[in-house]
């Protein structure tokens, strides 16, 4: 299992996982086109023997990162992949950004404990922020030592246990 650097070749799959995993909220195949012509736009895929089973989109501007889109595998979820990706993505980040912030569906309760579990803390709430409609927890993690062995454990553990 690898993170690795999303290519352009990657948007297909990427998008097909992002269709299932958010459906009316999904975002247009356009959407992940452009990130490659965003500058602060940083995009990473997750794999396993050639096959991604994931990817996790972020944006950093200045001292700060927000996390656009993130997203496992339907078939693959359960198994750690979703903390072992955001654990690599927020290690990348950690001596650039002083702060990560995302936005999760207020109903996605999974999502929410894995963002918990890293030290991702609720700020706000933003009412009927999806296009379908639904409401928005805005949270946010502010990187420091303490959160970086955390993540380095995270990663070693994880990593440990795929090639044994």
């Amino acid at each position: 299992m690898k993170v690795r650097e999303m290519s352009i070749q990657d948007i297909r799959r990427v998008y097909e996982i992002n269709l299932t995993c958010f459906k009316e909220d999904a975002w247009d195949i356009r959407a992940f086109e452009r990130e490659f012509k965003v500058p602060n736009s940083k995009r990473w895929v997750l794999e396993l023997k050639d096959n991604i089973l994931g990817y996790c989109i972020v944006w950093v501007v200045s001292d700060e990162a927000q996390i656009m889109s993130i997203a496992i595998d339907k078939d693959h979820q359960g198994k750690g992949l979703g903390k072992f990706l955001l654990s690599y993505v927020l290690e990348k980040l950690i001596d650039k950004v002083k702060i990560v912030t995302l936005d999760v569906k207020s109903s996605n309760f999974k999502a929410i404990r894995l963002y918990q579990s890293l030290g991702f803390e609720i700020i706000s709430y933003r009412s009927r922020y999806y296009q379908s409609g639904k409401d928005a927890i805005q949270m946010e993690l502010k990187l420091d030592e303490a959160i970086r062995k955390t993540l380095e454990r995270i990663i070693f553990t994880t990593a440990y246990s795929e090639s044994s």
